[in-house]
């Protein structure tokens, strides 16, 4: 018989695979005292009261950057699209940080539909793209 385990959120038993194993622990045999449903629930509320502080943490663990490099960032470029070179928008989160796929070296501050064409031009379909617009066009660009 499986032994059950009392999750210390919910009150509810539930089998040990309803739990997280702890990480650090040598034999991964520890289980963490909440289940994951409630693991799950306070992960949510976390995040959607802290968002700068996941998007900071997302940012150091990608990239290596913080919100603030991202502030200065914006700042370095007088708040404009360093592709398409219209205003960027005032709220930080909605400006996308291109990158290079390749190496991971960050490069500037784009629009969201800017950072994608970039990532198409990157790809070789931008090819397909300008032979498909000129079979269309009678031959032409």
């Amino acid at each position: 018989m499986i032994p059950l385990l009392k999750c210390s959120k919910c009150s509810a038993m539930k089998p040990p695979t309803a739990f997280y194993k702890v990480a650090r622990n040598k034999n991964r045999q520890q289980r963490h005292s909440w289940c994951k449903v409630c693991h799950r629930k306070g992960s949510a509320h976390w995040d959607s009261a802290n968002p700068d502080r996941k998007a900071n943490s997302h940012l150091k663990r990608m990239y290596g950057k913080t919100l603030v490099d991202k502030q200065l960032q914006y700042e370095s470029q007088k708040g404009i699209c360093a592709l398409c070179e219209k205003p960027l928008p005032s709220i930080l989160s909605e400006c996308e940080w291109d990158h290079d796929h390749d190496t991971g070296q960050m490069r500037d501050l784009l629009h969201g539909r800017c950072n994608k064409f970039v990532g198409v031009v990157e790809s070789s379909l931008h090819e397909k793209a300008i032979a498909y617009v000129c079979k269309h066009k009678g031959g032409t660009l």
